[in-house]
């Protein structure tokens, strides 16, 4: 006798693009479902016993007759399997967002051993990586700030107007000679400082409404300090003076995280 094992796979043409079947067989370029069929004989002795009865009899004790048979020959055996594939968005999602987490591990190790294990060094590159930020250092920087940017307003309008216009701040830098050049290069550098100032003022929440798209023709005391102050270590000189705003109305969040602020009244310290 013989055992023969037919083993049916079915794959999707997604799957069976990798398939490498022996033979001929180009599953890559097969469109739709694929069934692929292998064959393992064995030769071998099979046997199949099966009983056949007649039935019940007719006699009173219900015997029967039945006919047991022992066959001999072929034995079939068949089993199915399959894959059937797919591209499966979330899943390509989820691995890359578990692999980028990896990825910053190497650099938070060089990052430990750089700010906590090279001794001196360690405490250089901790103070350039983690920098502590204090409001009452900015506040005074830009109040020193606005100091000195008082004066030289005064110094440039001379006393005798309350507005600095273009002609004397042209007039003033060329006279003290801080930009090495001559009157042309004075003059292009003046244009520069000035096209800020007059930003800077045409900016200014003092300004009218209708002429905030106008060129001014002079730049006032404030708006020149707010121009001299507005980098002042990434705080600008508005963002100050809102907080000792008398008017002003603080927040929940604000007075419950900051209940100091609340005590500096600007009449304390006029």
């Amino acid at each position: 006798g013989v055992e023969i094992k037919v083993e049916l796979q079915y794959y999707n043409s997604l799957v069976a693009q990798f398939l490498n079947i022996p033979g001929n067989i180009d599953a890559a370029n097969h469109a739709g479902p694929i069934c692929v069929v292998y064959l393992d004989v064995t030769p071998k002795w099979t046997s199949r016993v099966t009983m056949d009865c007649d039935g019940t009899g007719g006699t009173a004790d219900g015997a029967t007759k039945c006919t047991s048979r022992y066959y001999y020959g072929v034995k079939l055996v068949f089993s199915t399997s399959g894959q059937f594939g797919f591209f499966d968005w979330i899943h390509l999602l989820l691995t890359i967002g578990a692999m980028s987490s990896w990825f910053l591990v190497p650099s938070l190790v060089v990052q430990i051993i750089g700010q906590y294990c090279l001794g001196p060094f360690s405490r250089m590159y901790f103070a350039a990586l983690v920098s502590e930020e204090k409001l009452d250092d900015h506040v005074t920087s830009i109040a020193s700030d606005a100091l000195q940017a008082s004066s030289a307003f005064q110094s440039l309008v001379g006393g005798d107007s309350e507005e600095l216009t273009k002609e004397r701040l042209w007039k003033e830098v060329d006279r003290s000679g801080i930009f090495p050049g001559g009157k042309a290069r004075s003059m292009y550098l003046t244009e520069l400082v000035w096209d800020r100032l007059a930003t800077m003022a045409a900016r200014s929440p003092h300004a009218r409404d209708d002429c905030i798209d106008q060129v001014p023709s002079g730049v006032a005391l404030r708006d020149f300090v707010r121009a001299c102050c507005s980098n002042a270590d990434g705080i600008d000189f508005e963002s100050v003076n809102r907080i000792f705003e008398p008017e002003r109305r603080r927040s929940i969040m604000e007075i419950l995280f900051t209940p100091e602020v609340g005590q500096l009244e600007a009449s304390k310290y006029l």
